[in-house]
């Protein structure tokens, strides 16, 4: 996998995406940290220079990046619809900008499928959590 330097030294690319190099770096550093909420927000700030873009498509695998990051920062986070919402977003960018079998988009639909997992046993249990507070309750007698 190419590093982002290795991206700026082959391509050229335009002043918009630069900075959206500069803050997807920044957001990975600070989650290597455990700053997640300093890294969700470079990582938005990444995703705004993109949309800047005129020609967006030219950097969708760049854009489906920061997404799958941001994905598992919402995960790590325990914020599951945002991660979902994400690491969809990054699952679909990916499979049609590299096609199904790509190791990127297998990733992405691997960490899709086990944060859906996750969040149906956290569902579960909270279920079964009410229903066994709901039995032990001392029943009322009149």
């Amino acid at each position: 996998m190419k590093s982002s330097y290795e991206k700026v030294k082959k391509e050229d690319f335009s002043e918009v995406s630069k900075p959206s190099l500069v803050y997807f770096e920044l957001a990975t550093c600070l989650n290597r940290q455990d700053r997640l909420e300093e890294s969700v927000d470079a990582a938005k700030s990444a995703l705004e220079f993109y949309k800047e873009s005129e020609n967006m498509k030219r950097y969708q695998e760049s854009v489906c990046d920061v997404y799958n990051l941001l994905g598992k920062l919402y995960f790590d986070l325990q914020e599951w619809n945002k991660a979902i919402f994400y690491l969809e977003k990054a699952a679909h960018g990916y499979a049609s900008k590299l096609g199904s079998r790509d190791e990127k988009t297998v990733k992405a639909r691997e960490l899709l499928k086990v944060l859906e997992k996750s969040v149906r046993i956290r569902q579960g249990l909270a279920e079964r959590l009410v229903k066994d507070r709901e039995k032990a309750k001392p029943k009322k007698i009149y």
